[in-house]
């Protein structure tokens, strides 16, 4: 028997995504905050991985404490959907004047499904035909194709008015995905470990974002089961546009260049990215 392994969705503009990196990213702006992420990957291959996700958030002053709430659709080829309901928690704890932290916690409730109808086998594959003909597997049909769990996750979050160097634990419980009934203890959610590190500076000295030019380089390095991978690079801006580059990293080879481009109005941020593959 064959084993195949993955890792969880990343987005590219992942600084826009903060719930899905660390929990502790919440509560960062003076009114509730609500943010839209969309990525449709293998676009040649009939849009092969798209994921969905919308949350919001919003910090109480006198409590300390920001809640947050998101939900996220993520589909792999006709084969597997999850989707997943998340809600969050975190605390402030201000270490100085300049200086503060944020600790936060996720609890999810997750549905994945596998169409066993999309599924292949080899011994399915006619040698001379292809699959024009496919032909009837041996295999047994699964013993699920819906699974139901619970998952956790924990982060902490150092941040100043110019920097910010965070980290975060998932899947802490790492839940049950067996599909067959073999009890295979591999059959599980790995865990993932986050680290953020980034910040805004302006030139000229700080402000908010306004008619000064700033810069925000940023960092992320992921870790789970065999894989690791780092998006690292930055944004600059002035005024309602910005732009930027990253450049991901899987340590076997150098995956991707992101490209973006942003506009910003207001209380309103959009921003679009772009995935050049530059891996083999």
């Amino acid at each position: 028997m064959q084993k195949g392994w993955s890792q969880d969705f990343t987005f590219s503009q992942f600084y826009a995504a903060p719930l899905h990196i660390n929990p502790a990213m919440i509560g960062f702006s003076e009114a509730p905050r609500v943010t839209l992420n969309a990525r449709d990957q293998l676009t040649s291959f009939n849009h092969a991985y798209v994921t969905v996700a919308a949350s919001y958030d919003q910090y109480f002053y006198d409590i300390r404490s920001a809640v947050g709430l998101s939900v996220v659709g993520d589909r792999a080829g006709d084969l597997l959907n999850t989707y997943w309901v998340s809600g969050y928690y975190s605390y402030q704890l201000p270490l100085s004047s300049s200086v503060r932290c944020h600790f936060g916690v996720q609890g999810s409730w997750s549905q994945q499904n596998i169409d066993f109808s999309q599924m292949v086998y080899p011994d399915q594959i006619d040698l001379i035909g292809g699959l024009e003909n496919p032909i009837n597997t041996s295999e047994l049909p699964l013993n699920e194709t819906n699974i139901d769990y619970v998952d956790f996750a924990a982060g902490a979050l150092f941040y100043s008015s110019t920097f910010y160097l965070g980290a975060a634990v998932e899947h802490l419980n790492t839940p049950v995905l067996d599909y067959t009934g073999s009890g295979d203890p591999g059959n599980v959610l790995n865990l993932k470990y986050n680290f953020q590190i980034g910040g805004n500076f302006f030139l000229g000295g700080n402000s908010t974002f306004g008619d000064q030019f700033y810069i925000s380089p940023n960092l992320l390095f992921e870790s789970q089961g065999p894989y690791n991978q780092i998006n690292g690079g930055l944004y600059a801006g002035k005024k309602n546009i910005y732009a930027g580059t990253w450049l991901r990293h899987t340590f076997r080879n150098s995956d991707a260049l992101i490209l973006l481009l942003g506009v910003r109005s207001g209380v309103f941020k959009i921003g679009y990215s772009y995935d050049i593959t530059i891996s083999g």
